[in-house]
């Protein structure tokens, strides 16, 4: 891009987005999985025959990341805007405000070991957007503890298998956060588009091998 060109104005973008945490009844070895309301209630069999609960629930609602012309201006290349809940601002721009709590865990009693758990990321898209964003548009980071990963939404949707470990000393919720990039190219191709973003949390299990943590 020489120095007489400029970067096409984005007339509008918004991003509707909808966090729900899901978590589906299924039976796996050493859990038992049960729906109770809002909540989740995952009853651990430890091999010593001891019995610990763990409840995953959350969600959050009025997310959004709302772009109009002056946020995606030639000298705004490079910016960086994430998900906000507030209702009184069209997004954060820093990523220490940007994470969301979604998942949070409570037990009962005291966990004697570490366990490698697992949840299914179940991501839709939805609106005129869907279809047309490419590759370093719109990023999806979902983070436990010291494991995190991260998914560009241009290639991945659908189910996610996220992973990481639950332990008596490590109970962190799981936090997400969506990033839309103001890129150095021609962004024209999303202008006037809307975007539904839908994030489902389900089918929360573990096993009593926890993963290696990332280094």
């Amino acid at each position: 891009m020489n120095g007489e060109e400029r970067k096409i104005l984005i007339s509008s973008i918004v991003l509707v987005v909808t966090l729900i945490l899901v978590v589906v009844g299924t039976t796996y070895a050493f859990f038992s999985l049960q729906i109770e309301g809002e909540n989740t209630t995952t009853n651990v069999e430890l091999i010593a025959g001891e019995q610990n609960e763990i409840t995953l629930s959350g969600g959050i609602t009025n997310y959004h990341i709302n772009l109009d012309v002056s946020d995606m201006t030639e000298d705004k290349r490079g910016y960086e805007y994430y998900g906000t809940t507030d209702s009184n601002k069209k997004y954060e721009t820093e990523l220490v405000s940007a994470y969301q709590d979604i998942g949070t865990f409570t037990k009962k009693g005291t966990l004697t070991e570490e366990y490698g758990c697992y949840v299914d990321i179940n991501i839709d898209l939805g609106g005129n957007m869907a279809e047309l964003l490419q590759n370093g548009d719109l990023r999806l980071e979902v983070k436990q503890g010291s494991f995190s990963e991260g998914y560009d939404l241009s290639e991945y949707t659908g189910k996610q298998e996220f992973k990481f470990n639950l332990s008596n000393s490590n109970m962190e919720p799981i936090k997400a956060y969506l990033r839309f990039d103001n890129r150095d190219d021609d962004q024209s191709y999303l202008a006037g588009k809307e975007l539904t973003v839908s994030i489902k949390i389900d089918n929360f299990r573990c096993t009593n091998t926890p993963f290696g943590y990332p280094t």
